[in-house]
């Protein structure tokens, strides 16, 4: 609790910019998904998805993860419909 209140500023800008990068990866992947996808070959596509992999790997190590309030709060929102995408609730209805 210390830790977090004498550096609230340093981890409040950490954190955004770890959001962002996520959000450039999401945008990324639909991006590639609907625009590049229908027009690309297998290898193509596994080379883009191999990359976004790449990409959210390297940011999955670098992020400091969220503190439990933050995460049940960020669950709750999820699961209350918060963050969802056509394209999200056509892939979780197909099962795909």
């Amino acid at each position: 609790m210390i830790l977090t209140t004498i550096n609230a500023t340093q981890r409040m800008n950490q954190a955004a910019a770890a959001g962002n990068a996520y959000l450039e990866i999401q945008t990324a992947a639909r991006q590639a998904r609907e625009v590049d996808l229908p027009y690309s070959s297998i290898d193509e596509a596994r080379q883009a998805l191999a990359e976004l992999t790449s990409r959210r790997d390297e940011q999955n190590k670098t992020a400091e993860p969220p503190n439990k309030r933050s995460y049940r709060r960020a669950q709750r929102n999820i699961d209350s419909g918060g963050q969802t995408y056509a394209v999200d609730e056509t892939t979780t209805t197909t099962g795909r």
